[in-house]
């Protein structure tokens, strides 16, 4: 007589119902979730009078006993829902699991999708169990590599046959996983170990994630066709091509930044902008304190033809090499510093937020400071520095703190004491004055 078994409820699993797909939650700082604890634990917040009249989250097939010590592998279908990890604070990614089983989902059309919803800095590595079943072997196979075919240059090993890419048996070369990849229908790879990239063309548009930035940075050969495809969680240094998107990566004097876009990264040394694109920034930041001049990441712009956009970028910034057009290019702060070179003689240039603005720029380069600290610059050096009125030509001038550059200069409006009771107020004044 086999003996009765422990039924295990979790209290760190949350459904949000009212979805669609549902969500399935593993609430922080939980990190691992059995097939079996997800069962169980499904089972009894489905009985619950409040989840009654919803319908069924999940189906589980397995368990059978085949001999005395053998019995099929357990397998979850989650119907219409999605299983996630409570997202973390990052900046580094946290490896989660999912084990114990073999879990894979429906949407609400029965279509067949990934079953992990993503969430912020977690990395989801599920383990497929490898019991007898009665289930499609082709379909076992492409659930175990989870999305991905894994490449670890240090311990993993050439060869296609399966389980060869799996996170367990990753490929030691890009070739093989390439291989890999097209016959298995995958477009994402996860990068285990540092590498470089040379002579392989994955421009249909792959994916790149790697375990982290810390421990993972990929070099990029000039050699390799990369165009349109996506890097995420790593260091980066080398040449990059079109129409890239990079997300929480470290930038290390990268190449040809064009098209495509940043998130959510750190950034060193030079940045090369190239191909008469856009290149676009999303809330990046640079990894340098930003106290001296000096002390930042600079965006070399590559000469003409060049547009730069950075939102909601916080830390110091250098921008160099534009020597000729008219390109418009824009940057806004969350905090920070701007500082252009002396080889900025072209273009034009908008910083905005909370900055401070540093202006060597020459030649025909328009620089426009609409920064917070701008304006405050501008509100004290009116109200306090050198000032010349001229009542015969209706003039009066601000000087920069070196009391000899013009700061601006405008109408004056004086009243019959030689003195400007009204001055900065124009029509009104004129008004009153008549």
């Amino acid at each position: 007589m086999r003996g009765r078994r422990t039924v295990t409820v979790r209290k760190d699993i949350d459904i949000d119902w009212a979805l669609s797909p549902r969500i399935i939650t593993v609430l922080s700082p939980s990190a691992d979730i059995s097939i079996q604890d997800l069962h169980d634990t499904l089972s009894t917040l489905e009985a619950r009078q409040d989840a009654m009249d919803n319908p069924r989250i999940f189906s589980t097939g397995g368990k059978e006993f085949l001999d005395a010590t053998t019995s099929v592998g357990l397998t979850m279908t989650l119907l219409n829902a999605l299983i996630a990890f409570e997202a973390r604070p990052g900046p580094a990614f946290e490896q989660v699991r999912i084990d114990g089983g073999n879990l894979v989902a429906l949407d609400a059309l029965d279509v067949p999708v990934d079953p992990v919803a993503t969430t912020a800095f977690t990395q989801v590595v599920r383990t497929s169990s490898s019991s007898a079943t009665l289930q499609n072997q082709e379909a076992l196979q492409a659930a175990t590599f989870s999305g991905f075919v894994a490449i670890d240059i240090l311990n993993g090993a050439a060869g296609t046959e399966f389980p060869r890419g799996t996170r367990e048996f990753p490929c030691d070369n890009l070739v093989d996983a390439h291989i890999i990849a097209e016959e298995r229908g995958l477009q994402d790879f996860q990068i285990i170990s540092s590498m470089t990239f040379t002579s392989e063309d994955f421009s249909n548009g792959h994916k790149f994630v790697g375990d982290s930035i810390a421990t993972v940075t990929v070099i990029l050969d000039p050699s390799t066709n990369i165009a349109n495809c996506t890097f995420q969680n790593m260091t980066i240094e080398g040449t990059l091509d079109g129409d890239n998107v990079l997300r929480d990566c470290r930038l290390r004097s990268v190449t040809n930044v064009s098209s495509g876009g940043v998130h959510s990264s750190l950034i060193e040394g030079t940045i090369n902008i190239l191909g008469n694109v856009k290149s676009q920034w999303f809330d990046c930041w640079s990894s340098d304190s930003g106290l001296d001049i000096g002390d930042y990441p600079i965006f070399d712009m590559g000469g003409s033809g060049n547009n730069l956009v950075v939102r909601g970028w916080s830390g110091g910034l250098g921008i160099q090499n534009v020597t000729s057009g008219t390109d418009e290019s824009v940057i806004d702060f969350e905090s920070g510093r701007a500082v252009f070179d002396a080889t900025v003689a072209a273009g034009r240039f908008g910083v905005r937020g909370v900055a401070d603005v540093t202006d060597n720029s020459t030649g025909t380069a328009v620089i426009e400071d609409n920064t917070l600290n701008g304006k405050v610059q501008e509100l004290v050096k009116a109200q306090f520095n050198k000032m010349i009125t001229d009542p015969d030509t209706g003039t009066i001038t601000i000087f920069e703190d070196d009391d000899t550059t013009i700061f601006k200069t405008g109408s004056l409006f004086e009243d019959d004491n030689a003195t400007q009771p009204y001055r900065g107020q124009g029509a009104e004044r004129r008004e009153r004055m008549t």
